[in-house]
Order: C-alpha cells, then structure tokens, then sequence
C-alpha cells in the first residue's frame, strides 16, 4: 500500500467522507483527493496533522 491508499483506510475505518476528513485535517478536498489517488505525497506538516488525527504512526501511513 502507498501513503494515500492508507489515508484510505484509516478514514473508511473512521466512517468519514473525503469532505469529512479534508474539513477537520483543515486541507483543501482536492488536496485529499490527490493523495488518495497518488497523485501527490503530503509534506511532513501533514503527515504529522494526519498521523495525530488518527493516533497512528508514521509507519503505518507510510507501511
């Protein structure tokens, strides 16, 4: 799995929309969507929001 696909996962698991989840990390929806579909990797500053969001690690973002 890459960066997005995890993002993915953890937000299915949490119920949440694309919309949802880009409202409270605070991010543009299309930013969100980028990273979903791979299109772009998100830089360290939010990686760090999102990994604090879901009380995961950074392995298990970047796993």
């Amino acid at each position: 799995m890459n960066i997005g696909q995890n993002i993915k996962k953890f937000r299915l698991a949490k119920g949440l929309t694309q919309e949802e989840l880009a409202k409270e990390l605070k991010i543009e929806l299309k930013t969100l969507r980028n990273y979903e579909q791979g299109v772009r990797n998100p830089k360290y500053e939010i990686l760090e929001i999102i990994k604090t969001y879901f009380n995961c690690s950074y392995d298990d973002l970047l796993k």
